[in-house]
Parts: structure tokens; sequence; C-alpha cells
């Protein structure tokens, strides 16, 4: 996990890289080149052994590397209402700042921060329904390749997915009227029964 330690705030992901950067020696922090690195090796364990497609492999997989660089950059925490902050600045307000419980590792989802992750992606102006299906679909396998790499334990693995089931649930439901690929909504439903797989 050592070679996971990602950098703080501030350094770009290997999806922003370019080579031009390369030339300017402004090159990424090497975590995150070791994240995308697995990531990338994720791919191929989708398709081998999971029989997943590379196309939605790949768009699982971009995903899954930006909600994990993005959380660890802060980026994903809770956030007070303008009404609510404007009531805390004066004085109407005295409950304590909500905050999202503490993530327990660096390369599994919580169920907060990738409902927040997910959803900015469902808004009106920012609309992706096929990331969102991918990334969710993507998550179980996800999971289980980890474990093969033994970056995670049975123990983990089982928690991990067994937190994010209800997740599946509220998933689902802007999809059941969304009828341009019923696909989408099928991958949804049959979330929680795959999450109970054990890896291959």
């Amino acid at each position: 996990m050592d070679d996971f330690n990602l950098a703080p705030t501030g350094h770009r992901s290997r999806d922003e890289w370019d080579e031009e950067d390369e030339e300017e020696g402004d090159k990424p922090d090497p975590a995150t080149v070791n994240l995308y690195d697995l990531t990338h090796q994720f791919i191929n364990y989708a398709h081998r052994v999971e029989g997943m497609a590379y196309t939605k492999a790949e768009m699982g997989r971009r995903e899954i590397f930006n909600f994990i660089v993005r959380r660890k950059a802060g980026q994903l925490e809770y956030r007070e209402s303008m009404l609510d902050s404007a009531l805390r600045s004066a004085g109407g307000k005295r409950e304590p700042i909500k905050k999202f419980t503490r993530y327990e590792h660096l390369l599994c989802p919580d169920r907060e921060r990738l409902d927040m992750f997910l959803a900015e992606k469902l808004q009106f102006l920012s609309h992706q329904p096929h990331k969102v299906a991918a990334t969710a679909e993507l998550i179980p396998a996800w999971m289980r390749f980890l474990q093969t790499q033994e970056l995670v334990d049975v123990r983990l693995r089982k928690e991990t997915l067994d937190s994010l089931k209800p997740l599946a649930g509220e998933l689902l439901k802007p999809y059941e009227h969304y009828h341009i690929d019923p696909t989408l909504r099928e991958a949804l439903r049959q979330w929680p029964e795959d999450a109970d797989r054990e890896p291959q």
C-alpha cells in the first residue's frame, strides 16, 4: 500500500498529464502513476476473468481512478448548502458541522463519498448515466481484483461491498424510467447479487 500513498492536494492525475508536461519536468506524483497502472491492470482482469467488455471496463476504470484521487484530495467531503452556511454565519444555527465517516482504506469505495461522486454525474447539466452504471457495475469486480492482488483481505472486501449494497437500490431509482438503454437498469438490478460472488 505504500506504493499508493497519494501526494497532497494540488497534484494532477495521470489522466490529466501529457507529453508536453513531461518535457517541462511537470511529472505526476509517483503514487498516482502507480494507481493509474493498477487500474489499467484491472481492465485486463475485468475482461479476462469477469468477462466484461473492454470498453465498459475502461469507462469504469477511469471513474474508479478519478474517485480515489478526488476523495484523497478532499474534493468529495460533505458540503453545506448556501442557506445552511448563511444561517451558521449569522449565528442562527448552532449544530455541529456535519462530516462524512472516515473511510478505512484508500482503494475501497465508501458509501457516502461514492454516492456524492456518482450523484454529480446524474445532475441535469452533467448527465452521464452510462458512466454511473459502468462504475457501479464494476465496483464488485474491482474489490475482487484488489483481493487477488492481496491489497485487501476477504473481510474488508465483504464489508465494503455489504456497506455499498443500499447504494445500488438508490441508484436504481433514476434508471427506472430510463428507456433509452434498459441494459443499464438490468446491470444495477444484478449489482447486489454480483457483490456476493467470490474471486475466481
